[in-house]
């Protein structure tokens, strides 16, 4: 049976630019349509700071992507980052309720429940709760404990925190450029998506996403995240010590950093 079309679209806030991409997904195969970009005005270290300029920058890299797709993007998913989101490790316990002491999905529920229940400043909202693993009596690294046998059962688990009032003027952003925003991706998980591999994840790797003004830290280990951290530095900081480095004017300086610019010694 042949399975349904579906059109997916995300729209990436950066410093410097703003990036969608639209695809069609089908019999689990995923074709990219169209893409856009628009240099990123209104922002600063994935902050909103200039609303109007934010959403002519989205409405630029929209038109874009639709025009190369042929498709009208009405909703989409939004990868975001910046220095008001950061990552906390948290963990809960439970005693297993059932009769014959089999974990059931009730139990598992109770014990993120449990680890979600730390204090948070109103200013911030969970965005991801991400499970790194569980303890079935007192056995670590269980990844899934349905249906196992055992009195307690606990959960660690990598929490990802927004600040509520930064989201929401991104989120307020893109609608009013006339997209409803179907959830919210920090930007280091969507990269990690993209380019590592399960053995990268299940051995150890350290993810750097350097952007403008932030870079974006995420640490897997396991097969899950164990970290994750914004950094407040980014690219333009390298191309403002070149513009100062060489008395040259920032464009400048950019486009030698971009067509000389080299991460190896040689």
């Amino acid at each position: 049976m042949m399975g349904k079309k579906q059109f997916l679209a995300g729209i990436d806030v950066g410093t410097t630019k703003i990036c969608t991409t639209c695809a069609q997904s089908e019999n689990g195969t995923t074709e990219i349509l169209g893409t856009g970009w628009a240099p990123s005005r209104g922002l600063k270290k994935g902050v909103v700071v200039n609303l109007s300029e934010t959403i002519d920058s989205v409405k630029v890299s929209l038109e874009e992507a639709e025009r190369q797709s042929q498709n009208s993007i009405e909703s989409a998913y939004v990868s975001i980052g910046g220095v008001h989101i950061r990552g906390i490790n948290s963990a809960g316990e439970t005693e297993v309720r059932s009769k014959n002491g089999e974990i059931t999905d009730e139990d598992v529920r109770r014990a993120v429940i449990a680890a979600t229940s730390a204090d948070l400043s109103d200013d911030y909202q969970i965005i991801h709760t991400l499970t790194r693993d569980f303890n079935v009596d007192g056995h670590a690294g269980v990844v899934n404990p349905l249906g196992m046998n055992g009195k307690h059962l606990s959960v660690a688990l990598h929490l990802v925190l927004n600040a509520s009032a930064v989201v929401q003027n991104i989120v307020n952003a893109i609608n009013k450029a006339g997209v409803l925003v179907s959830g919210v991706v920090m930007q280091q998980l969507a990269s990690a998506e993209a380019v590592l591999s399960a053995d990268e994840k299940e051995l150890g790797t350290v993810l750097v996403d350097i952007g403008g003004g932030t870079t974006d830290l995420a640490f897997y280990s396991q097969g899950s995240i164990w970290h994750s951290e914004v950094i407040p530095a980014g690219g333009n900081l390298i191309t403002k010590d070149i513009a100062i480095g060489i008395k040259a004017p920032l464009e400048e300086a950019e486009q030698l950093k971009r067509t000389a610019g080299s991460v190896f010694p040689e």
